[in-house]
């Protein structure tokens, strides 16, 4: 992988940032990836990764989209009661969670306006760099298994 390919993937020049979060705040943010509002435009799904040991399910309430499209009119989603779980244990709604995104989703760009509740906020580095340091560091990756169910 190039730094050309690398920066097609991260273009933005976004800072990590870190911060706490409930159970609760997750699961909201997690909500918020389906939003059919003016503001999101043709793309009310903005599909948000997860780290190793994190699991959920997806549910669509209406016609589920076709793998790797957007949601049609009547579709409305949210994760499933319960389905959160970190290392096989579900989240604890009350619980703080250490959470990791970028400062334009913190700040809630794209409307994901749950991450602005967050506490304790902490900037790391800047995403491009960060993930070319990745690659560089784990040469050979492969993609790894889905994590999450319904998406």
């Amino acid at each position: 992988i190039t730094l050309a390919e690398a920066y097609a993937v991260a273009p933005f020049n976004n800072i990590l940032v870190s911060m706490d979060l409930t159970g609760q705040q997750v699961v909201d943010v997690l909500n918020q990836q389906y939003q059919p509002i003016a503001a999101r435009g043709s793309r009310p799904m903005l599909s948000l990764g997860v780290s190793e040991g994190f699991t959920y399910e997806w549910i669509w309430d209406g016609p589920a989209p076709l793998p790797g499209k957007q949601p049609g009119p009547g579709a409305n989603g949210h994760v499933k009661a319960g389905s959160a779980m970190l290392n096989g244990v579900p989240l604890d709604m009350s619980a703080t969670y250490r959470v990791a995104t970028l400062n334009f989703l913190q700040g809630g760009g794209d409307s994901f306006t749950a991450f602005q509740q967050g506490a304790n906020v902490l900037g790391g580095p800047e995403d491009l760099a960060n993930l070319a340091d990745y690659m560089r560091a784990n040469p050979g990756l492969t993609p790894p298994p889905d994590r999450v169910t319904g998406l």
